[in-house]
């Protein structure tokens, strides 16, 4: 998925899905046995029987009926990937990308739901007029955030100000920044070994990623060619310590990133004696990691990223996101 694009999710509407009937228990008590008794078993089994047979026959009709329902919306989505694709006979082929003047590539999700990546905001915003006029009575579409992930860059000289970072790296470095590419600055500082020389944290699109990481790795600002490095971060929950979310949104009691106790860490014993505590911390990250890899390191904090086995997982995995789009 080109990610400085639009992307947006068409999900078809199939009104309300078929349920299974729930067929009524019969209880039947115990015949005794007798000629009339025997009689009248025979006769409401007899008739159990011609129920559950038409009962099956219901059933049986009603899945046909859903299997053909299947099947049209199963053509009907060909229709929309021609439309999206400017007249395009694409076929069943809906994961190449397209030369398409809006629609750059197509993702089926699921039965009744499809995922359109734009090149560029333009090709964005006409995907969204045509499928709005288009597809508004039969389809919901809803426009889906892209990935932001971010980068350092480490060389910049203290001739170049803050205000201007920006505009030497677009004009500097056309063959891999354009004029659609998003790009951010989160913080420019020096580095600590060296207060002459300064580096710049931004928030970049996917495509702009790739390319300054895989094809590049430096690029030229002012005088001076600057590395580029990896920035991204996965956020750490300031309350229960775990990955993927910020204390505002977090519901779980505390968490001692030092301890891994239920505490917070200014309640910690360990915090308040300042002593020797290596071989006494805990991870709470890693103890609760799924399928741990052998002689898993638990000793060290929740902060202590180098050490982290399930924070370098995670950073893994937000990677993996970023490189599907």
């Amino acid at each position: 998925m080109i990610s400085s694009s639009r992307k947006y999710l068409i999900d078809q509407h199939c009104g309300t899905p078929l349920h299974k009937k729930k067929c009524d228990q019969q209880k039947t008590s115990r015949v005794s046995q007798t000629s009339m008794d025997k009689c009248l078993a025979n006769s409401f089994k007899k008739t159990v029987k011609e129920a559950v047979k038409k009962k099956s026959e219901i059933l049986q009709g009603e899945i046909v009926s859903l299997n053909q329902k299947v099947e049209s919306l199963k053509s009907s989505n060909i229709d929309v990937v021609r439309l999206l694709t400017n007249g395009v006979d694409v076929g069943n082929h809906c994961n190449k990308v397209y030369s398409a003047s809006y629609a750059s590539k197509l993702q089926k999700l699921s039965l009744l739901l499809m995922e359109v990546s734009c090149i560029n905001e333009a090709g964005g915003k006409k995907l969204k007029e045509v499928a709005s006029l288009s597809l508004a009575e039969d389809y919901s579409i809803k426009e889906v955030h892209a990935l932001r992930p971010k980068v350092r860059i480490v060389g910049i000289s203290k001739d170049i100000s803050e205000d201007s970072v920006l505009s030497y790296l677009k004009k500097q470095n056309r063959n891999i920044i354009h004029q659609s590419s998003f790009i951010q600055l989160h913080r420019f500082c020096p580095i600590r070994a060296n207060a002459d020389i300064f580096q710049a944290d931004l928030s970049v699109d996917t495509v702009t990623y790739k390319l300054l990481l895989l094809k590049s790795g430096h690029v030229l600002i002012g005088l001076d060619p600057c590395s580029v490095f990896d920035a991204i971060i996965v956020p750490r929950c300031y309350n229960c310590n775990g990955l993927f979310h910020g204390s505002r949104q977090c519901r779980k009691q505390p968490t001692c990133p030092l301890c891994a106790e239920n505490h917070k860490i200014k309640d910690c014993q360990l915090y308040k004696d300042k002593s020797d505590i290596t071989d006494k911390k805990r991870c709470i990250n890693c103890e609760s990691m799924r399928n741990p890899p052998d002689n898993l390191n638990t000793k060290h904090a929740a902060w202590e990223y180098d050490a982290c086995a399930s924070y370098k997982v995670a950073v893994g995995h937000s990677k993996k996101d970023v490189f599907r789009i």
